[in-house]
């Protein structure tokens, strides 16, 4: 899989085009190239973002360059998006959280321990990589 898929999409939508190669860059980081249904999360609250008035105002002096936005999750921020509910479960059913080995979001997040990267965790740890 390209770890570009699913990029141009966002770019294109995304109300500012300033510094794209470090928005690409993020882009990787987070690993949306990975993650369709994270991605399709991202797109809609970007769309709900689009429409916000803090974006709206001042003819979108507070639009954040987009890496920044890619960098802070802010799609899953829920006083614009809505609680994020279609990335609480992983792949058997078990909250994200949980299968990180935490017994809550907060707690995890304390952890810097996030839905994109519990699986690095187990056991409230990060996971180191093994040298290959």
């Amino acid at each position: 899989m390209a770890k570009t898929e699913g990029f141009t999409e966002f770019y294109e939508a995304y109300p500012r085009k300033d510094k794209g190669p470090d928005a690409l860059k993020a882009y990787r980081q987070v690993r949306l190239h990975e993650k369709s249904d994270e991605r399709a999360l991202m797109m809609s609250g970007l769309a709900k973002w689009r429409v916000h008035e803090q974006w709206r105002k001042e003819g979108g002096h507070y639009v954040p360059l987009p890496a920044t936005w890619l960098r802070n999750l802010r799609w899953r921020d829920e006083s614009v998006c809505g609680k994020p509910v279609a990335v609480l479960l992983d792949s058997a059913g078990v909250e994200w959280f949980v299968a990180a080995g935490f017994d809550d979001a907060d707690t995890a997040n304390n952890y810097r321990c996030y839905p994109h990267n519990a699986h690095e965790f187990r056991n409230r740890v990060r996971i180191e990589e093994q040298p290959a």
